[in-house]
């Protein structure tokens, strides 16, 4: 009787030696040639990757039937096929099929299973790593924003001008309303108040000689406070939100001079004047 060869050379029946797993292990990819195209490279492979999935279940089959029949002799069929190895695709190549469905479909196709899979897992790195950046970028701005203060806002906010913080009133700005000296409405702006808190030694100011009558050791020099900052005659410029801010801040000023409002007497002069904006 005549020896029957398997694809492996081997004579068949093949014994229990066979290593199976080592026969369907993928082999290395081709060189490419140099005058080979993306076309005729791809064809190869798509239908080389049909020829050893074929070859594979032929395989894991005739493994199957072996063990069942307890090593008996199977001469009926053979294994599969050895293996066909792949020609590998250029990176531009892998980066334009990544990025264009219009060149997969035109130029490439028919596209292999493995292929698809592997531009899958390509698009999906890719939107990580955007994603990631995003991230990055929007960690670096917020970093850039804590530093440059609560100046820059990322969000705009209406803004109540009668709703604010209140701003400290230095002790030569309440001594001028105390004392009737008439200092400027927008004086008392918030800009104007934190600069005098900051360099109340630039406030000229007058010694008082009359200690007994006014309890503060100095008062502001209002006509110089007046030539250098200006009177209520020069206030053209201003805003009405200006405004809104000053006749806030002076208020406050004015109650802090003021005494506790008292029932029987509630014609207190913050009251009146409060009433007197609020109308107006």
């Amino acid at each position: 009787m005549p020896v029957i060869t398997s694809h492996c050379s081997l004579p068949l029946p093949l014994d229990n030696t066979f290593n199976y797993v080592a026969w369907r292990k993928q082999l290395a990819d081709l060189a490419i040639p140099a005058d080979m195209e993306l076309q005729e490279r791809n064809q190869h492979n798509y239908d080389t990757e049909m020829a050893n999935r074929t070859s594979i279940r032929t395989t894991r089959k005739y493994e199957e039937d072996d063990m069942l029949a307890g090593n008996a002799p199977l001469t009926t069929h053979d294994i599969g096929a050895k293996l066909i190895a792949f020609y590998a695709y250029h990176n531009a190549e892998v980066a334009k099929m990544r990025d264009s469905q219009q060149y997969c479909d035109q130029v490439v196709a028919p596209l292999l299973p493995k292929l698809i899979e592997f531009l899958l897992g390509k698009h999906e790195k890719c939107a990580k790593e955007v994603e990631k950046k995003k991230e990055d970028e929007k960690v670096e701005k917020e970093k850039v924003l804590s530093l440059k203060g609560t100046m820059v806002m990322t969000s705009s906010m209406k803004i109540n001008p009668l709703m604010h913080p209140s701003v400290l009133t230095p002790a030569p700005f309440q001594a001028a309303i105390k004392y009737n000296l008439h200092p400027a409405l927008f004086w008392f702006m918030d800009k104007c108040l934190r600069w005098a808190m900051e360099h109340s030694s630039e406030i000229p100011m007058r010694k008082n000689m009359n200690v007994l009558a006014r309890p503060e050791k100095s008062l502001m020099n209002i006509n110089k406070m007046k030539s250098t900052w200006g009177s209520d005659d020069s206030t053209d410029s201003h805003s009405i939100l200006e405004w809104m801010n000053t006749s806030q801040n002076f208020l406050a000023a004015l109650d802090n001079l003021c005494p506790t409002i008292d029932v029987s007497n509630p014609f207190l002069f913050f009251v009146e004047l409060t009433k007197h904006f609020v109308f107006f």
